[in-house]
């Protein structure tokens, strides 16, 4: 399979799972999550779906419960409105993307207040 071909359909599960799960899902721990990327496998059998939400870490748990019950209501979805040969199966991940890049961003932030300390010549 081409590279754009499964792209495409990476891009199409993310846009119809973000819609799922705001639309269709009533699981209300599932408020104000983003789906920020979908990898498959190459046999397309499996899709790793990855979400964040602006809390960040501290509804994990619960967001991964609200996951787990929907799972087979979001595969059933998205066999009706994503035509594929077979409807992969769905493992969510939280990604931490976002707490890295701050985190990043934080010790560049410093490191450059460091740099601008009165009497710090090296």
């Amino acid at each position: 399979m081409s590279n754009f071909r499964k792209a495409r359909i990476e891009e199409a599960y993310q846009k119809e799972i973000l819609n799922i799960i705001t639309y269709n899902v009533r699981d209300p721990r599932l408020r104000g999550i983003s789906i920020t990327q979908v990898v498959f496998t190459p046999d397309l059998r499996l899709a790793k779906v990855y979400y964040d939400v602006p809390e960040g870490k501290e509804r994990i748990v619960e967001i991964n419960k609200g996951l787990k019950k929907s799972k087979g209501f979001i595969k059933r979805a998205l066999a009706q409105k994503v035509k594929i040969k077979y409807t992969p199966d769905i493992i969510f991940y939280f990604d931490e993307t976002a707490q890295v890049k701050d985190r990043i961003d934080q010790l560049f932030d410093e490191i450059k207040r460091k740099e601008n300390v009165p009497g710090n010549e090296n």
